[in-house]
């Protein structure tokens, strides 16, 4: 399941177990911390209508490139319109993919394409395997739930 939460604290530890927070791991060149959400006022089970790895012809780091179904589109602009005043690390929404934090990227403004980029916890930290499944694992559970939707307009 998908998830994109608005960010309530981002403190530099890990979490402790059963807080509730999203933990990032350290890194060689950054520190663990702890991402607290607001779980209520954020996007549950979020749909994609694609996602494809690739590198950033930027900085050649690995991302996956989502783009979120028509009825998440509207919900994803009016959730970063909510947030984008407000201060840091409030503006901020947590890319949450089986219950692991994949970013928390500032949102300056709203975003009304429907397309984010998912780079890790840090830019940087993904690699071609973990981009590609993520990728991957975002493609089947669209593939599952358009079969399901199927599955129930038909009957079958």
């Amino acid at each position: 399941m998908s998830s994109i939460l608005p960010v309530t604290s981002s403190t530099e530890h890990a979490c402790t177990h059963g807080s509730g927070g999203y933990i990032a791991h350290a890194s060689a060149t950054y520190r663990a911390f702890c991402v607290r959400v607001d779980s209520a006022s954020g996007m549950t089970d979020v749909r994609a209508a694609s996602a494809k790895a690739g590198k950033s012809r930027v900085d050649g780091t690995w991302r996956v490139e989502v783009t979120l179904s028509p009825d998440d589109r509207t919900r994803f602009a009016a959730l970063t319109a909510s947030i984008a005043a407000d201060p840091s690390p409030r503006n901020e929404r947590a890319i949450v993919i089986d219950g692991k934090l994949w970013g928390k990227p500032a949102v300056t403004s709203s975003i009304t394409g429907g397309r984010l980029e998912i780079v890790g916890a840090y830019v940087g930290d993904l690699t071609s395997a973990t981009a590609t499944a993520l990728a991957l694992a975002t493609a089947l559970a669209l593939a599952l739930a358009l079969a399901l939707a199927l599955r129930r307009d038909t009957g079958r």
